[in-house]
């Protein structure tokens, strides 16, 4: 699954899920957020649609270009 925001960050996972009472995507599979300035690895995603907020769950680490 690919998802690329309107700045251009890209996320890539295996699979999300989606709870529309609360606009949230999730998920507790690993995950690479890429830009042209970083790239972050994580395991588990939390993004509240609504507040414009990112979670990564655990596992993060981050390399800067």
């Amino acid at each position: 699954v690919v998802i690329t925001s309107d700045s251009g960050d890209r996320f890539t996972t295996d699979y999300l899920r989606y709870v529309n009472e609360q606009r949230k995507i999730y998920t507790d599979a690993p995950v690479v957020m890429e830009n042209s300035k970083m790239r972050i690895q994580a395991v588990g995603l939390n993004i509240f649609i609504d507040k414009g907020e990112l979670i990564l769950l655990s596992g993060v680490r981050a390399k800067l270009n």
